[in-house]
């Protein structure tokens, strides 16, 4: 197994390649034309002090094209956050953040319909979301996070369903950072009740 970078987590530098697949496509559901999906190849990683499993050497242009083009063929976009097991622990954490203000702004990073939007302005919040494919929808922008300029800050920014799909974490929470934050406060106080 041969060494790499840093560890996108942990950023131990015990990393070990363990798998290189030639060839992998963009989408792997049923599509009406496969032979034209691109194909990549795919180095699959895994940090020795974490166990984190990561890509590496990914092709941000091929990356985009994922979201923009291919990511409309992935069959259950939007159907996590309505299952139980997906939504339930999610709300749980989420009731322990008190919405004192009427109104506060939310915005979701990865949402796939406005009805995701739906539980947070159920609870009071002005909320709108945020995703790389377009949505033909008022309450969504149809852009990737990371590179998109926004106009405000929130008073809570949300991420579930999507830290699996992000290419530079850092960067990530750095500008969730930005955004003054409460949920990241909300978990840290659960962690220590536990």
């Amino acid at each position: 197994m041969k060494q790499l970078k840093k560890c996108p987590i942990c950023s131990s530098e015990k990393t070990a390649q363990v798998k290189i697949i030639d060839k992998y496509p963009a989408i792997i559901f049923p599509v009406d034309n496969f032979s034209k999906i691109e194909t990549k190849t795919l180095s699959i990683f895994c940090c020795q002090n974490c166990s984190h499993v990561f890509q590496c050497g990914i092709d941000s242009d091929f990356n985009e094209r994922i979201y923009t083009e291919y990511y409309k063929y992935y069959p259950y976009s939007g159907v996590e956050c309505f299952i139980e097991c997906y939504r339930k622990p999610f709300e749980r954490i989420f009731s322990t953040i008190e919405n004192k203000t009427k109104g506060a702004s939310l915005l979701e990073i990865g949402v796939s319909t406005s009805e995701q939007l739906d539980y947070f302005v159920n609870l009071g919040y002005k909320a709108v979301g945020i995703t790389p494919q377009v949505v033909e929808s008022n309450d969504i922008i149809s852009s990737f996070y990371e590179e998109h300029s926004f106009k405000q800050k929130f008073d809570v920014i949300v991420s579930r369903f999507n830290l699996e799909h992000i290419v530079d974490l850092n960067h990530f929470m750095e500008k969730v950072k930005c955004g003054e934050i409460k949920v990241a406060n909300a978990m840290l106080r659960i962690k220590k009740d536990e």
